[in-house]
């Protein structure tokens, strides 16, 4: 929405993927490359509106295909993006389009908890991230997000909902 926050980019880099023919999701073993877009409200709602996942694709070819979807569609680049801390060449990239770069989380099952806070209700009722219906991807992959019996994360379907944490994580303290 026009002047309702500004837009912030959540990153999970990848580059190996494939689509399963049937289903035109990713497959369990895929590790895509996720740009999610999301305007942080003032009320400090994210609310994702878009997402571009890629797979073998480098990140200057991917960024360079982002930022073209954001012009077609008037969406304005995002005041920062938040990637995951290994991603030196990704960050790189960013740097270079102007576009600033924070760290995701060093502690995972920390983020677990506050993107779990932010997904359900607080005491008012009110969900602090919210996803557009257009964004099939990360809706698929939240589904499938979940532990093994031995209580770990399971590494598939996880490359979206770990951009929303790193995002989700980069903002505990913002409201």
């Amino acid at each position: 929405e026009p002047d309702a926050g500004p837009v912030l980019w959540a990153v999970d880099d990848g580059y190996s993927a494939k689509r399963d023919a049937q289903t035109r999701l990713w497959t369990a073993d895929s590790h895509p490359r996720v740009f999610l877009l999301v305007q942080l409200r003032p009320d400090g709602t994210l609310c994702q509106f878009a997402e571009h996942y890629a797979a073998e694709t480098l990140s200057d070819a991917h960024l360079d295909r982002l930022m073209a979807f954001c012009a077609e569609r008037g969406y304005p680049l995002p005041e920062y993006a938040v990637v995951d801390k290994s991603a030196a060449e990704l960050k790189g990239r960013l740097h270079a389009a102007g576009i600033y770069t924070r760290n995701g989380p060093a502690d995972v099952e920390e983020s677990i908890k506050e993107m779990r806070r932010a997904l359900g209700r607080d005491l008012n009722g009110r969900r602090r991230y919210r996803v557009h219906p257009r964004c099939e991807d990360f809706r698929a992959e939240m589904l499938s997000y979940r532990r093994d019996a031995n209580g770990h994360t399971v590494k598939a379907f996880d490359h979206g909902p770990d951009a929303a944490r790193y995002l989700v994580w980069s903002q505990r303290f913002a409201q």
